[in-house]
């Protein structure tokens, strides 16, 4: 490093909030639970956007923001504490150098559970007549 005539250095970290929403904002995705400390963990825009579906569903549901944000942190809070862990063992992996065959068997074994999401307009998912072709 003494000879570099550049030289970039950045912490990197995991935040853990308690809550997800001050008020009349929510924290989505990375700004309020990033997954991983690890680089390209590949995480944090699945997280983002099932946050993001919840919020919007619920807040389409009625109720307030209030509520809406409630229900948003009580149907992901699991789902992303499971990510966190593994993304911080990703960075294990990734910084402190785990031989290789330790870490797929780390991952192999710690696979996340899938999370079941609402349909919270029932039949939007339903099969729709493309453009130009009549309905039935």
């Amino acid at each position: 490093m003494r000879g570099a005539k550049d030289l970039f250095f950045e912490a990197n970290a995991q935040v853990e909030m308690h809550r997800w929403f001050p008020g009349r904002v929510v924290l989505l995705g990375d700004a309020g639970y990033c997954a991983a400390p690890a680089p390209a963990s590949g995480r944090g825009a699945s997280q983002a956007l099932i946050g993001a579906y919840i919020v919007a569903g619920e807040l389409a549901a009625g109720g307030g923001h209030a509520r809406a944000f409630a229900a948003c942190e009580r149907e992901t809070r699991g789902f992303v504490a499971e990510h966190q862990h593994l993304g911080r063992e990703g960075a294990d992996q990734f910084f402190l150098g785990t031989p290789p065959q330790e870490g797929l068997d780390r991952t192999t074994a710690a696979r996340p559970h899938l999370m079941r999401l609402k349909d919270y307009v029932p039949g939007f998912a339903a099969e729709r007549p493309s453009p130009g072709r009549a309905a039935r």
